[in-house]
């Protein structure tokens, strides 16, 4: 599976051409606060997150990031027409590192 800025979740396997396995890679590694609970986050704080390609406009951007050696969440979404909140979660507990609020320019 795939969250919407691209990044891997969970376990994906590599097979050969005979159909063996021949790799497991567990993207979400390090990650004791998953995919599922930054989802929930998005709920509880009704952050809006849509399913499948939204054509213009803005959509809630969730990715996986290491910063200083941390592995964490980086949640974007709009809070009015020209704001875009960013905030940072930890990706061990969930606690919130950083919120900034940037400037949305629809182009």
């Amino acid at each position: 599976m795939l969250l919407n800025e691209g990044d891997q979740i969970g376990i994906w396997y590599e097979f050969d051409e005979q159909g063996n396995l021949v790799k497991e890679i567990n993207t979400d590694e390090g990650y004791t606060f998953g995919w599922e609970q930054v989802l929930e986050y998005c709920e509880e704080n009704k952050i809006e997150v849509t399913k499948g390609y939204v054509k213009g406009g803005f959509q809630t951007t969730i990715y996986k990031e290491e910063l200083e050696g941390k592995k964490v969440w980086v949640i974007s979404h709009l809070l009015s027409p020209i704001l875009i909140a960013r905030k940072t979660l930890d990706g061990t507990t969930g606690k919130i590192l950083k919120t900034e609020e940037v400037e949305f320019i629809n182009h």
